[in-house]
């Protein structure tokens, strides 16, 4: 399938990146417009499906959505952060963030999309302000709300209301949800010191000198909160800001290894090509 480029820009908001064929292949209901300003009103809902290839790229996003991933694996940066979103999470597009999203796969999603005066104290109150992917435990339901937001979206004027109350429903689950999976501080630093250290040879020595914890404290707290070892928790950070790294022709892919912590190219493309499918070289062509 063809490949388009896409740039749109609005106001301070600047929109890029790629089409393949028809897709990313919006199936979304959108609700008229009310009468009244809403507090919290959902604009749009509906099914999202993506192929590799499709990637969209926000400068200060003038939208605020809710995205659950259904199908393959969506990968998402915002503001500096990487994230592999899988099924049964939810990934936010906050306002004003800088955010990636893109797919090496075929790849499905249920959004909605909100505004309204007082969205932002109501993501504050909720403390959603500063999360980023939310794993959902009940996913059937989750999804559910989703369909019923996309048919009460596409149901007229007289369904506005419901709509956005339906809209609402979603974020008081997902700050439930949120509220429950919040991580002890020291993850939370260690993690961003991984992120802003990632062209460095870290250890497990530096990890647990910079944390205070043993080796088996260290391992049992990625365990329990990120489902997987220090090092390979690592690893996936590497591999994603490689991925976002490729997509620059400014660096060679050298370049790229040295940036991600990575002193031997062969061995970087040999970790990329296992993790991702695909070499650097070829990554980089179809990007």
């Amino acid at each position: 399938m063809k490949k388009h480029a896409v740039h749109i820009q609005e106001k301070a908001s600047a929109i890029t990146g790629c089409n393949v064929g028809p897709y990313p292949l919006h199936k979304f209901n959108v609700s008229p417009e009310p009468p009244t300003e809403f507090p919290l009103r959902l604009l749009a809902a509906g099914d999202d499906e993506w192929v590799a290839g499709c990637w969209r790229r926000r400068s200060r996003s003038n939208t605020f959505a809710v995205e659950f991933v259904c199908g393959g694996v969506f990968h998402y940066t915002q503001n500096g952060r990487q994230y592999d979103v899988v099924p049964g999470e939810a990934f936010l597009v906050h306002l004003g963030a800088d955010n990636e999203m893109s797919t090496d796969a075929p790849a499905v999603k249920k959004t909605m999309i909100m505004n309204g005066h007082a969205l932002s104290a109501i993501l504050r109150q909720l403390g959603l302000d500063s999360a980023d992917v939310v794993k959902v435990a009940r996913a059937g339901r989750f999804a559910a709300l989703f369909d019923r937001a996309r048919d009460a979206c596409g149901g007229g004027p007289g369904r506005v209301q419901e709509a956005s109350a339906l809209g609402y429903q979603a974020l008081l689950e997902l700050a439930e949800e949120h509220s429950n999976r919040k991580f002890p501080a020291v993850l939370n630093d260690l993690v961003r010191y991984m992120q802003e250290h990632l062209g460095e040879p870290l250890t497990m020595e530096t990890l647990c000198g910079q944390s205070g914890m043993s080796r088996a404290a260290l391992h049992r707290m990625f365990v329990q909160h990120m489902e997987c070892a220090p090092v390979e928790f690592l690893l996936r950070q590497r591999i994603a800001r490689a991925r976002e790294l490729l997509v620059c022709p400014w660096y060679s892919i050298k370049e790229v290894a040295e940036l991600t912590g990575y002193s031997n190219q062969l061995y970087f493309s040999a970790e990329f090509k296992k993790r991702c499918g695909v070499s650097p070289k070829a990554f980089r062509k179809g990007s």
